[in-house]
């Protein structure tokens, strides 16, 4: 004879894990869908004073102030008003990077007190805006967080910009010595963020010429070093360092010496350069630069870009 008690207890179970597998199923549809629906889409929280001000983007009819939103990235116009406040109408580019939309209404009758205090919040609303903004920029590029660097000698200076979701980081030289301003910041570069790759960032070395840009000629050359010289036999004041390898990849140091100082010591400028293992000879992938990013050596892997970078010339 069945135990009854057993019988339900059993089926008890039953039913408490159906319903908690239930839940999870719709905890997990609910989840799905609405990473589907705000796929591509940027969270936006619109807040605009005084807090019963009413605020439309594109002229819908749709009062979004306070509230959280979800936008395509683009162009907005944003229109907004209250009673007794004057009408403020504004456009705005929304990007990956926008996290709020804030804005503070002038009163139609403000003194002059009113008008610092509107000044304040005004201010003070941009702040909290950009600090956001800020957070979401330093999560895909942490390397916002020590820049810009600027030496009061005016040696280089080193700054980014973001225009169109294209972050790049530019490198401004100093008139009296390109070669050394370049080559220092070159190493400030490697050492800002040692938590993450310099070789995930598009860097651009301002006001210098690359010598080493469709200048290769290809050779057979079996020693890495000899085919680099030979390849780049019209590039003058210049000297190719033992590298190391890597695999198929082989990587070393073009030292590019100013032709007017010609200083043993600083008077020169390293360049980076990755050559890959072609039969009994070698290849060079990409054109050698100042340092290697996956945006001027594509054909490297950045596990190889990284070795380079960062490699001490023998």
């Amino acid at each position: 004879m069945e135990d009854w008690s057993e019988i339900v207890r059993t089926k008890k179970f039953k039913i408490i894990v159906a319903v908690f597998l239930g839940i999870f199923l719709v905890a997990a549809g609910l989840y799905i869908f609405n990473i589907a629906i705000h796929n591509g889409k940027v969270k936006v929280v619109v807040s605009y004073l005084p807090k019963d001000a009413s605020v439309y983007l594109n002229h819908s009819s749709e009062n979004v102030n306070n509230k959280t939103l979800y936008l395509e990235p683009g162009a907005y116009n944003i229109s907004a008003y209250a009673r007794g406040y004057i009408y403020n109408e504004t456009s705005l580019d929304v990007t990956k990077y926008t996290a709020a939309i804030n804005g503070v209404l002038l009163p139609t009758d403000a003194d002059s007190e009113e008008i610092a205090k509107y000044e304040e919040m005004k201010e003070k609303n941009s702040h909290t805006a950009y600090r956001e903004s800020f957070k979401r920029l330093t999560a895909d590029y942490p390397i916002i967080e020590y820049l810009p660097v600027n030496v009061a000698s005016g040696q280089y200076s080193i700054t980014y910009e973001l225009k169109d979701n294209d972050f790049q980081i530019y490198v401004g030289l100093g008139t009296h010595n390109d070669i050394l301003g370049a080559s220092v910041a070159q190493e400030v570069l490697k050492g800002l963020d040692k938590l993450h790759s310099i070789s995930q960032y598009r860097i651009i070395f301002n006001d210098i010429d690359n010598p080493f840009d469709s200048t290769f000629n290809e050779n057979s050359e079996g020693d890495p070093v000899s085919y680099l010289e030979t390849g780049f036999k019209s590039v003058k004041n210049k000297k190719v360092t033992k590298g190391a390898q890597s695999g198929d990849y082989y990587y070393t140091v073009i030292q590019k010496f100013d032709s007017v100082s010609q200083l043993k010591e600083i008077g020169y400028l390293a360049y980076r350069v990755v050559l890959k293992k072609d039969g009994d000879g070698w290849k060079l992938v990409d054109v050698p630069n100042i340092l290697l990013t996956k945006y001027n050596s594509p054909n490297v892997p950045v596990e190889v870009l990284d070795l380079v970078n960062f490699y001490d010339k023998e």
